[in-house]
């Protein structure tokens, strides 16, 4: 079940997803999407051979927040600002970094514990940027 949400969490919030459905829905520009979907199905043919056919099963997530952000991506952008877009990205990169080396059981670190962090860098950047200006 631990491997099923890790796989879980690698594919439905990732910080490559999220931001390349913010991407798409505000620009047309799907080439983010494209690009880690190539990655996916190679992962995903990986992580099907230990999990199944329940892998199949991440699709529905997946097509939920993906899509969901896609449409509310033109709502929620007003108030995002550059800076918390790169704040954004660079904790995606470094989650990956974390999800990756609990993959290869280095560290063991619980995914659900983690996950906040992709929600409240939003206001916390910009509570430093409001912070610095002054």
């Amino acid at each position: 079940m631990d491997f099923y949400l890790l796989v879980a969490a690698t594919f439905c919030a990732s910080g490559t997803n999220i931001f390349g459905a913010f991407n798409e829905g505000l620009s047309g520009d799907a080439t983010i999407l494209f690009s880690k979907a190539v990655i996916d199905i190679f992962a995903s043919i990986i992580f099907a051979t230990r999990l199944g056919y329940p892998m199949l099963l991440i699709t529905i997530p997946q097509f939920i927040i993906m899509g969901g952000l896609f449409f509310c991506s033109q709502f929620l952008m007003v108030f995002i600002s550059n800076t918390m877009i790169l704040d954004f990205i660079s904790i995606g990169g470094l989650l990956t970094i974390i999800l990756s080396l609990n993959m290869i059981g280095i560290s063991i670190v619980s995914i659900v514990n983690i996950l906040p962090a992709l929600v409240i860098i939003f206001p916390i950047s910009y509570l430093f940027s409001f912070i610095c200006c002054f």
